[in-house]
């Protein structure tokens, strides 16, 4: 329970809660049970495709006018309760050209909502007894010594990712010997000494890289690894939280070595065993267009970048201006709003498998291009939003849209219960 605490503690550091300001006035009803497949579209023409229940009507009016006042041009959101669908939709066209309405499964990129997935499969691996949180995350493993062999560090939880790995050469002097400590949890709870606001954040430092490195192509994750890892900690580890996509790129590294799986591979394997997801359902992201998923909706950003390929081309920040297939294991992942529902359904946000205990949990993923929502109150309410945009100039970011939803909800659950209103 004190390993759940911190994991909460730290994801808060992803969750922005806002003040509640009733921004809805619902006559609430008794849930009903009957429900309807509707093909509609609100009064700018949005297409809208999928299933809602008459009581998830009130959601998709606040999502409708949400997005409209927003300009955010697609959208899908599924919400439960209690394991009840009430609205399982899709808002808006997959193509920028606004010819193709989103399918009733799109696969979004889900940004950081990858991160309790990977959290899952850790826990996972600790209940099957393959992996201690409390072991090294990386040994050396030295032929004329006594150091262990990957193969005994699964055994004897001594060490999951061998440096020789990342340093073929040899550990180079610039090597923070305090790497040799940092642990599992650490890593886990954002704890393992790195800081992106001080040293800023590896997985988007393709260009820095490649030219310290000397490299022709984008680097790798090894060679990002390599790379972070003959840099100076930005704090002891354990010492501190700080977020770090970096750490969660090391856990998907340690996954694949225990498993001798490819991370998605496992991901698409693990996730249809727990929680009954389709393969099909889960998949990595690709950073150019012409790779990308026929089920995926275009990236809608104001900004240009340089193209990965060269640093020179200018691009659509969200079509090749960061590598995103070396974020697979925070970041890089797409899904269908119902997969990640069913995700959520059965694994809190934690990445712990859920009980029958009240918690509430929340996170947010974010990439040019991609907001994400995903929401679990104490109640049975849960809620999965994805945004084909990110920002706007005039509202910022959109994770005031949990405060929308969880009013809603809140009239609801109020209103079925007359003790509480």
């Amino acid at each position: 329970m004190n390993d759940l605490i911190s994991f909460k503690n730290w994801l808060k550091m992803e969750s922005k809660y806002f003040s509640e300001t009733v921004l809805i006035f619902l006559a609430a009803s008794v849930l009903l049970t009957s429900i309807s497949t509707i093909q509609a579209t609100d009064t700018s023409s949005r297409p809208i495709t999928g299933a809602i229940r008459p009581e998830g009507q009130i959601f998709e009016d606040a999502l409708l006018e949400y997005i409209a006042a927003r300009n955010i041009p697609s959208a899908s959101m599924v919400i439960s309760k209690n394991g009840k669908w009430l609205v399982n939709r899709s808002y808006g066209y997959k193509d920028q050209e606004a010819t193709t309405p989103l399918g009733t499964s799109p696969m979004f990129r889900i940004a950081s909502l990858v991160k309790p997935i990977t959290a899952a499969l850790i826990y996972d691996l600790e209940s099957e007894g393959k992996i201690s949180l409390e072991a090294p995350l990386f040994f050396e493993n030295k032929p004329d010594s006594d150091s262990i062999s990957i193969s005994d560090s699964r055994t004897n939880a001594k060490g999951y990712l061998d440096l020789n790995r990342f340093f073929p050469n040899g550990i180079p002097d610039s090597f923070p010997e305090e790497i040799r400590t940092i642990t599992i949890k650490q890593v886990l709870q954002h704890r393992g000494g790195w800081d992106r606001s001080i040293s800023g954040d590896p997985v988007f430092m393709s260009k820095k890289i490649s030219e310290d490195l000397k490299l022709t192509t984008p680097p790798t994750q090894d060679e990002i690894v390599r790379w972070t890892l003959s840099r100076p900690l930005d704090f002891q580890p354990g010492a501190r939280q700080a977020y770090s996509n970096f750490g969660f790129l090391l856990l998907g590294l340690a996954i694949e070595e225990l498993t001798g799986s490819d991370y998605v591979e496992w991901a698409q394997q693990k996730m249809k065993d727990k929680c009954g997801i389709a393969p099909n359902q889960i998949a990595l992201a690709r950073t150019f267009t012409e790779d990308r998923d026929c089920r995926e909706p275009w990236y809608s950003h104001p900004g240009e970048g340089l193209s990965i390929l060269d640093y020179l081309t200018p691009i659509p920040y969200p079509d090749g201006a960061f590598h995103i297939e070396i974020m697979e294991a925070h970041g890089g992942l797409i899904m269908s709003p119902q997969a990640y529902m069913k995700f959520l359904e059965n694994y809190w946000i934690s990445g712990i498998p859920r009980d029958n205990t009240q918690q509430n949990w929340i996170f947010f993923g974010s990439l040019p291009g991609t907001y994400t929502l995903g929401r679990q109150q104490h109640d049975g309410w849960n809620f999965v939003v994805f945004f084909n945009q990110r920002r706007d100039e005039n509202f910022g970011d959109y994770s005031d849209i949990r405060a929308i939803l969880d009013e809603i909800s809140e009239k609801i659950s109020a209103a079925a219960e007359p003790s509480k209103i």
